[in-house]
């Protein structure tokens, strides 16, 4: 490997670590956020707060829209596995 190979290869497990630090925040901040509003019926300073930032800064708005994605996919098979499970059980009284 040559070193113009080496460091694109060093850039690239940057950007991997990066994207998956990054990936990791947008996802605690969205869980703060849905603990916060459903369990006391409000969001806190801190929350919104970094909730501003990530608004304001396009890299971190398109991960975090990424997370809510992900987030509402694994909630709608959760739901659909509920259905079905339930359906099943219905089913067999």
């Amino acid at each position: 490997m040559n070193s113009k190979e080496k460091i694109e290869s060093n850039s690239l497990q940057q950007k991997n670590i990066i994207g998956k630090w990054l990936e990791e925040e947008m996802l605690e901040i969205a869980k703060s956020l849905r603990t916060e509003f459903y369990e006391l019926g409000e969001v806190s300073t801190e929350t919104k707060k970094r909730l501003k930032e990530v608004l304001e800064d396009k890299n971190k708005r398109e991960k975090f829209a990424e997370v809510l994605s992900k987030e509402v996919e694994e909630e709608e098979s959760f739901d659909e596995f509920m259905i079905n499970l339930i359906s099943e059980k219905d089913r067999d009284n």
